[in-house]
């Protein structure tokens, strides 16, 4: 092989190593995790009471925040998805998800209705 055809193989490996390295680098991956009351925002925590009263009054259940997670310049930067609030009432499970803003975006289990009381289904 001549210097030439050498150095332009050489080249060319070092951009693919570039290239794989900035990919691993912004590595981004999802997880969900268990978080205090305390750390659900605001605008969350004034929806699910304002939607389902009855359930937020004494209930027991726990607040899950379902995040991605990715590496940037360094830095991980991580940014919520979704607020989940999970429990039982009457031995029956349900699951409450909102997404960062306050917005209702599902509720299994359980339904609220006009005056905000609940209803058995979803």
């Amino acid at each position: 092989m001549n210097t030439q055809k050498k150095f332009s193989i050489a080249t060319l490996m070092m951009a693919i190593l570039v290239c794989i390295g900035t990919a691993a680098s912004a590595q981004t991956f999802k997880d969900r995790k268990k978080i205090p009351q305390e750390q659900v925002p605001v605008a969350v925590q004034n929806a699910f009471r304002q939607e389902f009263a009855s359930i937020s009054e004494g209930d027991k259940g726990n607040w899950f925040v379902y995040y991605e997670q990715e590496s940037q310049s360094g830095r991980n930067v991580i940014k919520p998805i979704t607020y989940i609030y999970k429990s039982k009432q009457k031995e029956e499970k349900f699951e409450i998800e909102y997404d960062p803003q306050g917005k209702l975006e599902s509720a299994k289990g359980v339904a609220k209705t006009e005056s905000n009381g609940l209803r058995q289904g979803t």
